[in-house]
């Protein structure tokens, strides 16, 4: 074999044998929307931290 394509592929090749497909756009979200997000993840992750926080204190006040 060629390095070289069958050309002859190409002129027997049909496009209607191909299926229709449909595409739609998927934008990137906004620089804003992104920040937004990971300060809500943020603040989310600092709450548990704080709770987690106090329930320890509580329960080694619990056992003096």
């Amino acid at each position: 074999m060629s390095d070289k394509p069958d050309k002859a592929e190409i002129h027997k090749f049909g496009k209607s044998k191909l299926k229709k497909t449909e595409t739609r756009e998927n934008p990137l979200p906004l620089k804003e929307t992104v920040e937004q997000e990971k300060q809500a993840v943020l603040d989310q992750q600092t709450s548990s931290m704080i709770n987690t926080k106090m329930l320890c204190s509580s329960k080694s006040q619990l056992n003096l």
